[in-house]
């Protein structure tokens, strides 16, 4: 088996400023290779940037995501079952792979092309294509934690419950849901594009009627906001676009998914809002 194909049976779980560096080639450790890269055109076209400024959001969400597992779920482990829901071309993927083996990370992603790269790069990580909407094709009570960074910021709201309820499904009793979501704040940028004439925002803003402050009162009655404006590809505008969820949007979004919300933060370490939902623990081997 050649080095690339190998990976420690046991995570290194080293800082995470050293990981970083390994991930990006500056920090060598001893008995594995870094996974390699996609092109920094492939890197920008998911996440709008590359290398160290990709994976400094990354390892903030990661690192947020150990700290709820360690407050509401039994930690971060090497044999936490975890999902990696939208992996793009698996920058999240390569910061877990500090803390949780590759037998139990599985990345998922509806365009083939993320798990062809991920394949190739991570020969010993498992990634699977789902479908545009649920269910996933895992059996009951499979997984400890599901973790989305920017998907549900891009979901239309029957979609996204669709998956949140699927994730229930898949989780353990007291599993989580860890994802994030664009920031209340975001109606500001799509009032910009509608009064610039940004190029198909501001059409797309037209047809579906925005107006920031009625929109704003919306949110925070508890709607989510969606703009059906597409994302080329595999990604239409029937599903996706651009999201906003206010913290009662997520509420209201935890309890209609049969889930308890946890955490919900606008903080500014991170351009989207941080959510946490958890699956009730069972009252008894019938209950939740």
């Amino acid at each position: 088996m050649t080095d690339e194909a190998r990976w420690p049976t046991t995570p290194p779980s080293i800082d995470e400023r050293k990981w970083l560096g390994f991930l990006l080639g500056k920090h060598p450790i001893r008995g594995i290779t870094a996974p390699p890269l996609p092109d920094g055109a492939i890197q920008t076209q998911f996440v709008g940037s590359c290398g160290a400024e990709a994976f400094a959001e990354a390892t903030t969400f990661c690192s947020k995501l150990r700290d709820a597992a360690r407050t509401y779920h039994d930690g971060l482990q090497a044999s936490t079952k975890v999902l990696d829901f939208g992996m793009g071309w698996g920058r999240l993927y390569r910061v877990m792979l500090n803390h949780v083996s590759p037998t139990c990370l599985i990345g998922a992603d509806i365009d083939p092309m993320c798990v062809e790269l991920c394949t190739e790069a991570m020969p010993y990580g498992t990634f699977v294509q789902n479908a545009i909407s649920a269910p996933l094709q895992f059996p009951d009570g499979a997984l400890d934690i599901v973790y989305a960074y920017s998907v549900f910021s891009h979901l239309a709201p029957e979609v996204a419950h669709g998956w949140l309820v699927d994730f229930r499904r898949v989780l353990r009793s007291g599993g989580l849901v860890v994802f994030t979501t664009l920031k209340p704040a975001h109606l500001g940028v799509w009032r910009h594009q509608l009064s610039s004439g940004v190029p198909d925002f501001s059409t797309c803003l037209e047809r579906v009627g925005f107006d920031h402050d009625a929109w704003s009162e919306r949110a925070q009655r508890g709607e989510a906001l969606y703009l059906p404006i597409g994302g080329g590809d595999l990604r239409d505008s029937t599903f996706y676009g651009e999201t906003v969820i206010a913290e009662p949007g997520a509420a209201k979004l935890a309890a209609e998914s049969g889930l308890e919300m946890r955490v919900f933060e606008e903080g500014p370490d991170l351009p989207q809002s941080f959510v946490v939902f958890q699956r009730p623990e069972a009252s008894s081997p019938g209950g939740a």
